[in-house]
């Protein structure tokens, strides 16, 4: 937690969440997120923006408030492991180690991303279906309809399906589905989850004409199956080869995912009890379904497959547990692979210490600084040449412009920002460097 102010939030994606959530605060619209302050943003629900907004009103417009909130819900999803699996005492801390030094378990608790809401509120309403369906806890039954209506305003009907995929193949593995389908509950849960998250869909309908079908219909459908998808209003589609969210689940676990071959060499038989296992069973139809779900999708990024991280997260950890052979051997075995794992987090942690990582072009705030410095003493707007820099718009309080060109420069007092790849002539003659930082010069141009 204490390091997630170190580090100024980064462009893109991360930088455009942040400033979306800025604007939220700064417009006082929480209704429709805002992409510019004319355009609004289509591409995702609220739940992710209002939560950051919240975090930028309680510490300010700073990296640490931005981060917050997803660090909230890393720290709630694990929680809700724990509720899952925190009576064996052993796999419920070995299962947080895990998921707390994974590649993608890092970074789902350190940046500004939509992801970490969605894994919340699907491991809420999975947690609430095997304690309310499988055991049969009446107060937990009503919370999975909760975490489903939560997922829907986290992301989209994409998590229904994700839900619904972990759900029904259980049932069916179980051959529980006829006894769910029985029990006439799920229809008032089905209403309590629509009562959640239907309602803000109706109202930015009714606020943002088009947003229903470009995110119903763009987002969850030609997104996935059209290749390098052009319909994207706020970017481009990430085109990938079908099947690479398995890759990208063995990249998401790694250092734990590296053990998988010596686990299977070592110890086939001692894996196959975990079929017999319900609680496993259930634990592998939750991994699977984002799995299966996104094998044939075109457009995927590597956070696809962070709703699926408790799962993955639980089962190494029953299987560490299963193939080590009890005794103190075995846990200083499993004592010195977690002191190993959790020693990448802590590095890349340390890492954010060197200034040289702070030098990069997807880190605006040291030319913002200068700008608002210089600005002192000679006020004058500040205009970036070229795309879009978010992160510059996050830390100027989106007290800026863009120009086309370089040559675009008004003849008023101004400061101007472009990339080193731009040509510097291009600009008028009157315009003088004041620093060249991160890839971008300042230049300030008199009238």
């Amino acid at each position: 937690m204490f390091g997630l102010g170190l580090y100024p939030v980064m462009d893109t994606s991360e930088a455009r969440y942040a400033e979306i959530a800025r604007k939220m605060v700064e417009l006082n619209a929480w209704l429709v997120p805002m992409y510019t302050y004319t355009e609004p943003f289509w591409g995702k629900p609220p739940l992710a923006f209002w939560m950051t907004a919240l975090g930028l009103e309680v510490f300010g417009i700073n990296a640490f408030g931005a981060r917050f909130p997803n660090w909230l819900f890393g720290l709630a999803t694990m929680a809700l492991m724990w509720r899952l699996v925190g009576h064996d005492r052993t796999r419920g801390a070995l299962a947080l180690v895990v998921f707390v030094s994974a590649d993608l378990g890092y970074e789902a608790t350190g940046a500004v991303k939509t992801d970490p809401a969605l894994m919340f509120s699907v491991t809420l309403a999975l947690t609430g279906f095997w304690l309310g369906v499988a055991e049969r806890r009446r107060g937990w039954y009503w919370g999975m309809f909760v975490g489903i209506g939560l997922t829907l305003l986290a992301k989209g009907p994409v998590g229904l399906v994700l839900c619904g995929l972990t759900g029904v193949i259980w049932l069916i593995w179980q051959r529980r589905l006829r006894e769910f389908l029985l029990d006439w509950r799920w229809a008032a849960g089905t209403a309590l989850a629509g009562a959640v998250a239907v309602p803000w869909y109706l109202l930015a309908e009714t606020a943002s004409p088009g947003f229903l079908r470009y995110f119903l219909v763009g987002e969850h459908y030609e997104r996935f199956v059209v290749p390098g998808w052009s319909g994207d209003l706020y970017g481009e589609g990430h085109e990938r080869p079908p099947g690479m969210i398995w890759a990208y689940l063995l990249e998401a676990m790694l250092p734990w995912s590296l053990l998988l071959p010596v686990v299977l060499v070592a110890r086939r038989h001692a894996l196959n009890r975990t079929w017999g296992d319900s609680f496993e069973r259930f634990c592998w139809c939750w991994l699977v379904g984002p799995l299966v779900l996104f094998t044939a999708a075109s457009n995927l990024l590597p956070t696809y497959i962070m709703p699926a991280l408790p799962a993955a997260s639980i089962l190494i950890a029953t299987w560490l547990l299963r193939v080590c052979p009890r005794g103190a051997r075995a846990r200083v075995w499993i004592a010195a692979l977690c002191a190993a794992a959790l020693l990448l987090p802590v590095g890349r942690f340390v890492g954010l210490l060197d200034p040289d990582a702070l030098t990069r072009s997807r880190n605006q705030q040291p030319i913002v600084a200068a700008w608002a410095h210089h600005s002192q003493n000679v006020p004058a707007p500040l205009h970036y040449v070229g795309r879009r820099r978010f992160s510059a718009e996050f830390y100027a309080g989106g007290a800026m412009t863009y120009l086309p060109r370089a040559g675009d420069v008004p003849d008023a007092a101004v400061y101007v920002v472009l990339h080193e790849k731009w040509r510097l002539d291009a600009l008028p003659a009157r315009c003088g460097q004041l620093l060249h930082r991160n890839e971008h010069f300042l230049f300030f141009c008199p009238q």
